[in-house]
């Protein structure tokens, strides 16, 4: 569980490379095509689902109130710090679960991945962090 005292987004500002229709385009190459994407920014939230033929990755943000619940069932569980954040990185064979939280701006990110290493998932997690801080 990842737990949050505030209650609305406190900065909507990102990066100014970020495109909210299409947000992981800079950093997913090649195969990677944008299959879904509901851009409700305005309330703080954003999903984009994006697929290739031999990987899948879904992307979050949401506002950082109240409680977010991750499945850690059967999961290999730890929590890397990316840079400077103290990220919960949940694995199942080849799926990550990335979440981890911008107080600050009073946002909650998850990143999901199926397809990819360990450490492709976290690189594709700090190239995220770098874009949405711009």
């Amino acid at each position: 569980e990842i737990t949050s005292k505030q209650a609305t987004v406190v900065d909507k500002k990102i990066g100014k490379d970020v495109d909210l229709n299409d947000p992981l385009r800079l950093i997913l190459e090649g195969d990677f095509q944008l299959t879904s994407v509901e851009n409700h920014w305005e309330d703080g939230q954003l999903i984009a689902q994006y697929e290739s033929p031999y990987a899948e990755v879904i992307f979050f943000v949401e506002n950082y109130s109240g409680v977010l619940q991750i499945d850690t069932e059967d999961a290999v569980v730890t929590t890397p710090f990316i840079m400077d954040y103290e990220v919960m990185m949940v694995t199942k064979g080849d799926r990550h679960t990335l979440v981890w939280a911008d107080e600050q701006k009073g946002r909650v990110y998850e990143l999901y991945t199926i397809g990819f290493s360990e450490m492709d998932a976290a690189d594709i997690c700090s190239q995220i962090i770098l874009l949405f801080e711009g």
